[in-house]
């Protein structure tokens, strides 16, 4: 005697696809295998497994940015900031100086009316752009 044919539900299966799911986890949602899902489609005339995902997924991938796009349309900044790199191909850009020997490669510091109590935090720039803040000590000169 055969096992009972598991019933496989498309509005569900189509559900699952517009949220990326893959034929593997299609077909652990509904207990059969990935070649079970391929054959029941294809007998729907479905075309298989990947034309029925290529369909569905797109259709999430609308939803998707329909959502992105509303939330974006509300001011969220993160949205906006992450749209406009992915969209209008905006970036984040950090300070670039074109000469070199315009970064200063040291530093002296003079501290005039203050006691010296312990470590002073120094910023400097380590390289064009990039920030290096550290520690030293204060030598007392006679």
């Amino acid at each position: 005697m055969a096992r009972p044919r598991k019933e496989i539900d498309f509005d569900q299966l189509v559900n699952l696809a517009r949220i990326h799911c893959t034929a593997e986890e299609c077909a652990a949602f509904f207990g059969v295998s990935s070649d079970t899902i391929d054959r029941r489609l294809k007998e729907a005339g479905e075309g298989g497994c990947a034309e029925f995902y290529k369909k569905h997924s797109a259709e999430g991938k609308a939803s998707l940015r329909r959502a992105q796009w509303v939330t974006a349309q509300g001011g969220n900044p993160t949205m906006l900031i992450w749209l406009g790199k992915q969209w209008l191909g905006q970036k984040d850009t950090r300070w670039q100086n074109d000469r070199d020997d315009e970064v200063p490669q040291s530093l002296t510091i003079n501290i005039v009316g203050r006691e010296a109590e312990g470590p002073v935090r120094v910023t400097r720039a380590a390289e064009p752009g990039l920030l290096e803040t550290e520690s030293v000590a204060i030598e007392e000169r006679g």
